[in-house]
């Protein structure tokens, strides 16, 4: 059901390309869901896929990048050991807001990464839908922290 509603809001937002309204639906629909992004990044771990990763990461966030592939590879080497467990931790947060035209919103959460060395936490910013800056959707932020908390690299 959710991709006819997506197919058909592609063809209305074609139509209508400065409806905030069809954008942000689309936007909002366009995500697939904390736990399917968690399992993508949690693959993309544990193969050291970078491309996948750089995918996912916002426009706003790559212009920022000066080598986005270097900066993942570096936030990548930070987990130690082999991965023995992953997986979604539990929610940081959560922002909507809409009205005169303006659609936003935003999901935070953690996923856990069990080593044979260390126990780490990413931490994931998403943005779902921003109808002023559309190229701010996507992973706007990812960080990764030991279990007390002290961060030890951040992409955002």
């Amino acid at each position: 059901m959710t991709k006819i509603l997506v197919s058909i809001l592609s063809v209305l937002v074609i139509l209508f390309p400065f409806s905030s309204f069809l954008v942000g639906t689309y936007q909002q629909l366009s995500f697939p869901g904390e736990h399917e992004i968690t399992d993508e990044i949690i693959n993309a771990v544990k193969s050291n896929d970078i491309a996948a990763i750089e995918e996912m990461l916002s426009e706003e966030t790559k212009k920022k990048m000066e080598d986005p592939q270097k900066e993942i590879s570096e936030f990548l080497k930070i987990i130690d050991g082999e991965i023995i467990d992953a997986k979604y931790h539990s929610g940081t947060g959560e922002e909507d807001r809409s009205g005169s035209g303006y659609v936003y919103s935003f999901r935070g959460w953690i996923i856990e990464f069990k080593t044979t060395e260390n126990t780490y936490w990413v931490w994931i910013s998403w943005v779902r839908a921003d109808t002023k800056s559309p190229e701010h959707c996507g992973l706007d932020g990812i960080s990764i922290s030991d279990t007390s908390y002290n961060r030890l690299a951040e992409i955002s």
